[in-house]
This record gives structure tokens, sequence and C-alpha cells, in this order.
């Protein structure tokens, strides 16, 4: 796995990192006659067990003088990178599974087009390369993404494959062509601040601008609290919320709906007539978009399952990783622990709404899958629009 590292830094290393700075000159400094330049002062050892790569006139560069700083920098998201892929590699091998280069080929074309759907395949070399660079990823650490998602995908393809029923298709149809609403929603952690937005909707402030002042989706507050259109079918909603906006009338605004943990108002802002369309003349479309959105849940599940064997099993030997590497791992714990604490504070606040309340609040469903409006395979940093985010 160290000369994979080290092949991914140094490829990492010859991609262009900083341009030249125009200020400063374009010729070698002036050197004093009989006084020696600077970097010829400069001498690297020479060991066989670290070869030279490079020289300047009298300087010598070895592999380590470039590999050090380039593990120092990137060294650990390549290693977790490698450590998945490598583990993706081995499940497949023993599931006799093989993945050739076209496989890998074949998976970057459709995550490129996912990606960048609206624009021509031409254009895609320069897209990737501004969504690199915004996300501050390596061309090398993606290619690695890509060919530890091939192998997931072939490993999830015949898990999803036996899972496509009738019925499920028969759900996909109703979710994507049967009646919608468009809804507006406040999310709030608890009751006091939903009482907070019926006093400002009561006092004359519009639903979107509550939304914007204390809705606690990131997501939808921006956007006044609007979501997608959606049916009583769509997935990543729960039960609970999509009953209470199909009971409603346009304009009208619900009662206080309480769904995982969290608490909304919603509005109905519109209803959209079911379409025309006959199940037998779509059933293969339905059929190749369910796979792709079965898959891509798959695969998110394997590969969660093999960060969290690293978690457990990975031992890092080199010195100035395994400090990151537990940086890390101490960072990630202090999230989880955070979340727990906020997780925690929402089910006191749900315990002593249900003491204040005559009515218990229906059960709600743990449902968690990605809803239609941000479609199957949505590209890395694409957000979600989910109402109980």
């Amino acid at each position: 796995m160290v000369k994979r590292v080290c092949a991914i830094l140094i490829a990492i290393c010859s991609q262009p990192i900083l341009a030249a700075d125009p200020a400063q000159p374009s010729t070698p400094p002036i050197v004093a006659p009989g006084a020696q330049p600077a970097a010829a002062q400069v001498r690297a050892p020479i060991n066989d067990d670290d070869p030279i790569i490079a020289r300047l006139d009298k300087v010598t560069i070895t592999r380590s003088q470039v590999v050090r700083p380039l593990l120092d920098g990137y060294g650990l998201n390549v290693l977790l990178n490698i450590a998945t892929l490598q583990l993706a590699e081995d499940e497949a091998a023993l599931r006799k599974i093989d993945v050739s280069s076209a496989d890998i080929d074949k998976e970057r074309d459709t995550t490129l087009s996912q990606m960048f759907e609206s624009a021509g395949k031409e254009d895609y070399p320069n897209l990737l390369e501004q969504f690199l660079a915004q996300k501050h990823i390596s061309r090398p650490e993606f290619d690695l993404w890509i060919q530890t998602n091939c192998y997931l995908r072939k490993i999830a393809e015949p898990m999803v494959k036996q899972s496509i029923t009738e019925e499920r298709l028969m759900e996909s149809f109703k979710a994507l062509y049967g009646e919608k609403v468009v809804v507006r929603h406040i999310q709030c952690a608890n009751l006091q601040d939903i009482a907070e937005a019926k006093r400002l909707l009561a006092a004359g402030e519009t639903f979107d601008a509550v939304a914007r002042k204390l809705s606690v989706n990131p997501d939808t507050a921006r956007l006044g609290g609007k979501l997608p259109p959606f049916s009583r079918y769509a997935t990543g909603y729960p039960d609970v919320f999509k009953e209470a906006a199909f009971s409603l009338k346009v304009g009208e605004v619900s009662d206080s709906v309480q769904a995982l943990g969290v608490y909304h108002l919603i509005k109905l802002e519109e209803r959209q007539e079911p379409k025309v369309v006959k199940y037998e003349d779509v059933k293969e479309g339905l059929r190749k978009d369910l796979t792709e959105r079965l898959t891509q849940s798959q695969v998110k599940l394997i590969r969660a399952q093999l960060v969290e064997r690293i978690g457990k099993q990975l031992v890092v030997d080199d010195a100035t990783l395994a400090k990151q590497y537990q940086d890390k791992k101490a960072q990630a714990d202090t999230t989880v622990h955070g979340k727990k604490e906020a997780l925690d504070a929402i089910k006191r606040d749900g315990a002593r709404a249900a003491e204040q309340t005559p009515e218990p609040a229906p059960p709600a469903l743990p449902e968690d899958l990605r809803p239609p409006a941000t479609g199957p395979g949505a590209a890395p940093g694409t957000p979600t629009t989910n109402p109980s985010k």
C-alpha cells in the first residue's frame, strides 16, 4: 500500500498548484564573482533506498524529499481512499466479481453524465476541472473514488436486481405520475419555536419570511421553506408529513406536525393533477431509474460499512500520518458526541411536549431515502431537500 500511496502523491504533485508570481523576475538572480549560488550549496544525501529523481546543476533531489511533504499534506486522505479501494477489491474477489478497465471507464462516464447532465460530453473535462478545484479535490483522489465506486456498484447490482418487484415498480409509477403537492414548511427543534412561528404568522409576516428566519432546515430555509413537488408515494418524506400536506387546502397552514424528532408547520401552495400516462408505456424506464436509485443507496451502505471497518482495523505505522489519523478520529468522535447531545435534547423536548399535548403525535417512520428532487446519483456535495434533515 505504501508504494501505491507514494505513486498517487507524486501524481498529485505533478498537477499545477500555484501559478508563478508575475511580480517575480524571470531571469536568474545575479551572483557575485567567485560566490556560489545559494541553491548549489544544497546537498541531498545519496542512498540506494532513496533514489535521485531530479537534478538541477549540482543539486540532486531524492524521492523522499518530494514524498515527505506530500505525505504531510495529502497522505492521510489518499491513504484512507486507497484502504477503501483495497477492501472493495477484496470484497469483489471474495464474490468472484471481475472489474475491468472498461467497467471503470463506464462508471466515470455515468458519474460525469449525472454531475453535468445539462452539458455536452465535450464539456465534461473542463467542468470536472472546475468542480474539483471548487471542492479542493485532486484528480488522483477523484479517480480513486471512481474506481472504488465501480467495485461497489458491481457488488451492489446483484443485491438490487432481486429486489425490483412489480409492487415496487407500481409504487414508483404512482410517485412519479400521481397527484403531487407543492408545500412550504417551517422546521423547528421544539414547540416553543413553533409557537413563535405561529405568532409571527398571525402578526402578518409571510410564511416564506418566517421560514427564512426560524426554520432550522439549512436546505429549505434559504428557499423560504419551499419543497419540490412530491406525491403520496414519494420516498424521503415521513408518512405523517405527507398525510398532513395532502389534507390541506391551497393556502392553508397546518398545525404542528412532529416527524423524526422535529416539528413542522406546513403550508399548501399548489396541487398538481396526476399525469395521464399508461404504466406499461413507462415500465422499463421506471425499472432503470429504480435500479439506479437502489444501487446508489446500496453503494453508500457498503461504503459506510467499509469505512467503519477501516476505523476499527487500520493501523498506521508512519508517525506523521498516525497522528493525523488519531486527530481525525478524535474530531469525528467529538462531532458524533455533539450530534448525540443535540438528538437527546430534541427527544427531551418531544417528551415534554407529549406530556402537555392531549393527543400524542402519530409515530414517524424512519424514512431516510433521498427525495426525488435530488435525482439519482447526485454529485458529491449536492444538497438534499429532505424536510426532516
